[in-house]
């Protein structure tokens, strides 16, 4: 099998069976196929509020056995609060345009 463009399709999706075999004969095409899977499925997600940015920050560390310091608590308050931002100014352009 020689290189083709590769597109994900959710309503034919390729089994895992088909994924692995793809990987083996095309890895490019298998790349490709697992990029336009992730690109879908990016219009169903959203960044982390600083809420939940906060809260994964602390789990990750305590499963690590560690504790979250004050500096790593505000790092992460600081990316949820521009996530936010983002959702914010998304739904601006969507109800402007």
């Amino acid at each position: 099998m020689t290189y083709e463009p590769y597109k994900y399709d959710p309503n034919n999706p390729l089994s895992d069976k088909e994924l692995d075999d793809l990987g083996k004969v095309d890895f490019e095409g298998f790349l490709e196929y697992l990029d336009s899977q992730s690109e879908y499925l990016k219009q169903f997600s959203k960044p982390l509020s600083s809420y939940h940015t906060k809260r994964y920050a602390s789990l990750s560390l305590a499963q690590q056995g560690k504790q979250i310091t004050d500096e790593e608590l505000a790092k992460a308050d600081e990316i949820g609060k521009k996530n936010e931002k983002k959702v914010k100014e998304e739904i601006k352009r969507k109800n402007n345009g």
